[in-house]
Formats: C-alpha cells, structure tokens, sequence
C-alpha cells in the first residue's frame, strides 16, 4: 500500500471488517464497510487514517481499501462531510440521487439522506468532516438573519468547473500540509483559518438550499430606524424590551419596524431579539462560562420559563442545551 498524506495518522491497518467498522463509527458515526464479496476477511489490509484539527470543529480522514467494497450509512450523518477519491471511483447512491464519485467527482451528504458506495478495488476515500452548527452559524451570520431550516447542499461537486475547483485546491493543501512533519494544521496554528476559509467557499461554491438569500444582490441598507432598533436591543440582551420601547427609541410606529424587519431580516423585531439572546447563551454553554448550570445561563440572558426556552433552543439549533454541552466535549478544541 503506497504512502499516504495522513500516513502518520494511521489508527488502523487490518484485513477484519468488524474491526475496521468499529474504528469508523467510533469516530465517524454511522459509517460502515464490508467487502463486497463475501467473504470472513478484506483480501489485503484496509487502512483507517485520522485527524482532528487543533481549534477547530473539522477532521480529516483517510479510508484505504484494497478489494472491492460497500460503505454506507445507517442513519443520517451528524455532520458535514466532503467525500472524494484521491484514487480509484466508487458509485455513489445518496437518498435518490446517483453519480460516479471519482478524483474530480466529490459528495456531500444531506442532513436526511443515508449515503451507499461501491467501490473500486483501488479506492481510496479523502474525508474533510465539519461540524453542522459551524456551518449554518457562518451562514447565519452572512445573511444577518438566523435559519429556518437545516443548511442542505447539492449531493455532488464537480472539482473541475468554476470555484469547485477552489474547493478541491483547498483540500489538496490541507493534505499537503498535513503530510509535513512541520505541519502547521496539526499543531493548531492555521487550522481555524483553513476551517473558515473552506466553510465561505462551500457556501459561495456549492448549491445549497439558501444560495438564492446568499447570492442576492444587497437591495439596501436597513434604514436608520431599523438599525438603531439592532442596536438598542443588543445592548439590552439581558433585559425584556418591548415594542413600545422600540417605537420610543426610533421614534417610528411598531407597524413600519416589523414591515421593515421581514424585509430586510425576513422575521419580527422580537423574533430577531429571541436569537439573539438564544446565541449568547449558546455561547456560554459552548466556552463553559456556565459554572451556575444552564438554567442559570438561560436566567442571565431572560429567559424565565425553563421549559419554553429548552423548546425555543431546540428550534433555533437543533438540539437541547444539554445536549450543546455534551457536544462541546466532543469538541475540545473548538471555542
């Protein structure tokens, strides 16, 4: 088996599959392989390669195999990743679409969708996984307004047309970088910056579900009225600020404010204050400054009623605050 960039991050070298698909969903989730024959064993050792980007919320992988294979997921996978052959092709089925993945054919898994391969016996997977919150909090913050629903991509990058070869060449010195032995990525140091760097190409390059909102020319600049709204409110986070304060502070009529709103943010003055606070208190739990647990954290940005602010929370970001906590150890290095 030839070297690979992410050699000196081997985890696993090993001809059992039951071995090899306990390494993958241990770190990966949900991810299988089998021969595609049947057989007890892969006819020559599968190489399992991994590595966590210091500071960040992305890791790369490698997955070498030798014989003719099956990947494929059970569930829908948990977070972001960008799936390409650096050698070999494989048929890529993800929900109902079908492509043939090869070193200029990448995937990208939906939230929903169960991914199914079959590979070449040559094959050898690069995997660039980014955590979904990382995601859709750039994009959120792109277009100055939160998300109504999950971020989704087009299935299938083609890397040799227009900034889907950016994409590629992104990767590719990331795997360059991380063969050296004074690689940068793996001691912390530009790993943020290649994070975010990947993540606005993604989102400029790629299909996805709001690149209409992202694309849009800017229409305007919000009126005088609307930002000194923005602003009142985010000095007030910690406070309940009414519509008729926001009418006494701008001095327009709450009915031109929420006009003004949906059009340039697409929601409500006091939807848009919620967020805000809802992202202070995310923050909090995700940099541990939560020492008097999360009601206390909910409290200190005015959320009362425990159980109202769990369901709001869970709708904002997909998940309880509890669970935001256990995420975050997931993730040591990212804050």
């Amino acid at each position: 088996m030839k070297n690979s960039p992410l050699e000196k991050f081997t985890i696993v070298e090993s001809r059992d599959p039951d071995e090899i698909s306990e390494h993958l969903s241990r770190r990966f989730r949900r991810i299988q392989t089998t021969p595609m024959k049947a057989r007890a064993n892969f006819e020559k050792p599968v190489r399992l390669s991994h590595v966590p980007l210091r500071n960040t919320t992305m890791s790369v992988a490698s997955i070498e195999l030798g014989v003719k294979s099956v990947c494929f997921t059970d569930e829908p996978l948990e977070f972001i990743p960008v799936l390409y052959p650096s050698q070999g092709s494989a048929d890529f089925t993800l929900g109902s679409t079908k492509f043939i993945g090869c070193e200029d054919v990448a995937a990208i898994p939906g939230s929903d969708e169960l991914l199914h391969m079959s590979t070449s016996e040559d094959y050898v997977m690069r995997a660039f996984m980014m955590r979904r919150e990382t995601f859709e909090k750039h994009l959120s913050t792109l277009l100055g307004q939160p998300l109504k629903s999950r971020l989704e991509f087009e299935s299938c990058i083609d890397f040799t047309k227009g900034a889907g070869a950016q994409v590629k060449l992104l990767l590719e010195q990331c795997l360059h970088d991380l063969a050296s032995p004074h690689s940068l990525m793996a001691q912390g140091m530009t790993g943020r910056t290649f994070e975010q760097m990947l993540i606005a190409t993604l989102l400029h390059a790629q299909p996805h579900n709001y690149q209409h909102l992202l694309k849009a020319p800017i229409e305007l600049v919000a009126p005088y009225y609307v930002r000194r709204a923005k602003e009142y409110m985010r000095e007030h986070l910690a406070e309940t600020v009414s519509s008729e304060t926001l009418v006494e502070v701008t001095g327009v009529s709450a009915s031109s404010l929420y006009k003004a709103f949906q059009r340039y943010y697409d929601t409500s003055p006091a939807a848009w204050f919620k967020h805000q606070k809802l992202k202070q208190v995310r923050e909090d739990l995700l940099n541990h400054d939560c020492d008097d647990g999360i009601k206390g954290v909910a409290l200190r940005w005015g959320f009362n009623h425990m159980g109202k602010f769990a369901n709001d929370y869970r709708k904002a970001f997909g998940e309880l605050p509890s669970e935001t906590l256990r995420q975050r150890k997931l993730f040591p290095f990212s804050g």
